[in-house]
């Protein structure tokens, strides 16, 4: 499934954001600092956690597109500090939700 950007319409002044469910392609995101990362939340509705970045240029998905072909080149060190790091919010996430059950999704402490 492809990530997702987003936008609000209402507020002009408000960053575009992209969101991925993916933890690869977070932590090269992140590890890379392609984009700025904002946290996770748990999306109670489909119960998963997804990683969220600022997306001012609207280049999140073709990032992803780079991830998916194979441009993803970045030094093991710094994929596995990012990756360890969204793991490790990952499962602060998912500790505080528990079940899917809960009605709302509720943001980790960036």
């Amino acid at each position: 499934m492809k990530s997702q950007s987003s936008s609000t319409q209402s507020d002009p002044h408000r960053l575009c954001e992209f969101v991925t469910r993916r933890l690869n392609v977070a932590a090269w995101l992140h590890s890379e600092n392609l984009l700025e990362y904002t946290g996770c939340t748990f999306n109670a509705r489909i119960g998963k956690v997804e990683f969220a970045f600022d997306d001012p240029r609207r280049c999140g998905r073709s990032l992803e597109d780079e991830f998916d072909g194979g441009a993803a080149a970045t030094s093991a060190v710094k994929l596995f500090n990012s990756m360890h790091h969204m793991r490790r919010q990952l499962s602060d996430v998912q500790a505080s939700n528990g079940e899917t059950s809960h009605a709302s999704s509720h943001p980790v402490s960036r």
